[in-house]
């Protein structure tokens, strides 16, 4: 008998398993990019730091 439990197990694998090869295959580099270069422009948030986020907020 199949239980929830390892279907959801199944399905984490496979994601798992497709975001490694996304990543290998270099689907996300571009992506990755956008994201360092809005950071280097000063366009992100320090997440560890709460306060900058409610700076920038205000």
């Amino acid at each position: 008998m199949i239980k929830a439990n390892d279907i959801e197990e199944t399905d984490a694998e496979r994601f798992d398993a497709a975001i490694e090869r996304d990543a290998k295959g270099g689907k996300f580099d571009a992506l990755a990019e956008e994201a360092l270069a809005a950071h280097r422009a000063g366009q992100s948030l320090d997440l560890l730091n709460p306060g900058s986020i409610a700076a920038a907020s205000t």
